[in-house]
């Protein structure tokens, strides 16, 4: 029970109280930054931005921690999951999150089910998009096709933001994102796993390795 209680006391400093004090430290450097930027010079404008890049970057660690303790709870259902069902509601969902980008969707389903949870499914696939695209991107190709291997189905999602002339996005390997570490955990509750490469144009290629249903 007492452990219970503490993991309780944990889930809910990093769901509210640690993203509230994120947020009210990125609100302070951008005024600082915004009213002050005359008085701080040049090397104090540079220390403020560093400020707010590592801000930023302490809110995606919260993120990572509160979707850990959210998979975690999660009872995951075993079920039959049809695949064109979960990619038009993954359309909606992109949709309805990125209403100022604009996505094209082309699916390619060879084998129609797979075995687990549709919610599971859905987030580790919200998970890898975000993974694969940047805030500045306004367009993107999101392409699915399943094949049955060794027992189990294989799906194929490749996420090409159609940005002529891109080179590969400066952050570290696509393997090691957070969203890609938070996707490969929601599937591991339902049995699969995911593989991730990008090419040196920044198209990424998710491999997903499922049971069948």
């Amino acid at each position: 029970m007492q452990s219970e209680r503490l993991l309780q006391a944990m889930q809910k400093t990093i769901s509210h109280d640690l993203p509230n004090q994120i947020i009210v430290l990125q609100s302070l450097l951008q005024l600082l930054r915004e009213e002050e930027s005359d008085a701080l010079g040049d090397e104090g404008r540079e220390y403020v931005r560093r400020l707010i890049h590592a801000t930023r970057r302490a809110g995606e660690l919260a993120r990572f921690l509160k979707e850990l303790c959210r998979i975690q709870t999660l009872a995951c259902k075993a079920e039959s999951v049809s695949l064109a069902a979960l990619s038009q509601e993954l359309q909606g969902e992109l949709q309805r999150i990125h209403a100022d980008r604009h996505f094209e969707f082309d699916w390619r389903w060879s084998e129609k089910t797979i075995h687990g949870d549709s919610r599971v499914f859905l987030s580790a696939l919200l998970e890898l998009v975000a993974a694969a695209t940047s805030p500045q991107s306004k367009r993107c190709l999101v392409s699915g096709t399943s094949e049955l291997r060794d027992g189990a189905v294989m799906l194929l999602l490749r996420i090409d933001e159609r940005m002529p002339g891109k080179a590969a996005m400066p952050f570290e390997p696509i393997d090691q994102r957070l969203e890609v570490t938070i996707a490969r955990e929601w599937l591991h509750l339902c049995g699969a796993t995911v593989s991730a490469e990008q090419a040196s144009d920044g198209v990424s290629t998710f491999s997903i390795r499922t049971p069948r249903s």
